[in-house]
């Protein structure tokens, strides 16, 4: 049986030259993180608050934000209506005023998806699995009140991304679809 894991900010890898050579304890969003603080230190030291269409749900993200990542699995794009654009925060690393009016929906065996119950918009991702990543956030940066600054670090399932958009620049990392199935399928063992 395939495990198909639709995170579009939940690699707990660093690639260290070739693609076989993992490790697990840096996300890979993270990559290149020297780099994104030297020329993005100011603003990274800010909160960042963001909300829902309608306002019932608004949120305040206290860690730094210094990236996002974008996913072109089919259940990001249905989630979020196109590629989702996600900012990874820890657990803990937000505040939340109307959680109240949040609706959960538990969208595989170890993540949910929240959205206001009012106006519909996708507002985060969390996972539920047990371990490390346990109650980290990857909150849609559309829902950012200013989500400039942030630069896009990598893509997630490449070879699934619609041919119709693509980002323009270069630089960033890629996975495909086998590239983070096998991922999340090796045991901790498997990796470096």
């Amino acid at each position: 049986m395939t495990r198909y894991m639709h995170s579009p900010i939940l690699i707990g890898c660093k690639i260290a030259g070739p693609m076989r050579s993992r490790k697990v304890t840096v996300r890979f969003w993270q990559l290149g993180r020297i780099y994104l603080l030297q020329t993005s230190q100011r603003r990274s030291a800010m909160s960042r608050s963001g909300s829902c269409i309608c306002g019932a749900v608004k949120f305040t993200i206290t860690e730094p934000v210094t990236e996002t990542g974008a996913c072109h699995c089919s259940m990001c794009r249905k989630w979020s209506g196109g590629v989702f654009m996600g900012i990874q925060v820890p657990k803990g690393g937000m505040q939340i005023e109307g959680e109240d009016n949040l609706t959960v929906y538990t969208s595989s065996e170890w993540a949910e998806r929240a959205f206001c119950k009012t106006c519909g918009s996708s507002v985060f991702y969390r996972v539920t699995a047990p371990g490390p990543l346990n109650g980290e956030m990857h909150v849609g940066m559309g829902t950012l009140t200013d989500p400039s600054g942030i630069p896009l670090t990598g893509e997630l399932y490449i070879d699934l991304k619609p041919d119709g958009y693509a980002f323009a620049g270069e630089g960033r990392h890629q996975m495909t679809d086998a590239e983070v199935t096998a991922m999340f399928s090796a045991s901790p063992q498997e990796h470096p």
